[in-house]
């Protein structure tokens, strides 16, 4: 049993139970700020093109176009409002539940 982060392991490891982070993009905008100590316009700006850029390289090099397409995870959890400790008991029970 083993864990691994990747924006692309939904692709590479298809048989496997695949968990998407979700969040508000403000709230994400305003995390990264906070934790960068930068402007959050310029964060806002900076994600949005690393967000763009991306997904044209995913398409280039992997031939993926639908790198943001839910139906691709087996659970998706919005951190929007929660802590990290609910994450986690979020996971392992969806793990627990899929017998896995």
């Amino acid at each position: 049993d083993f864990v691994i982060e990747s924006r692309l392991a939904w692709h590479f490891i298809p048989d496997s139970f695949k968990i998407m982070f979700d969040c508000d993009f403000d709230v994400r905008i305003f995390r990264i700020s906070d934790r960068e100590h930068k402007d959050f316009e310029q964060v806002k700006i900076e994600t949005l093109e690393r967000e763009e850029s991306i997904k044209e390289r995913y398409k280039r090099y992997y031939g993926i176009s639908c790198v943001d397409d839910r139906a691709n995870f087996d659970l998706i959890i919005d951190t929007t409002n929660i802590t990290p400790e609910t994450i986690v008991e979020i996971m392992m029970n969806a793990i627990k539940a899929k017998k896995l």
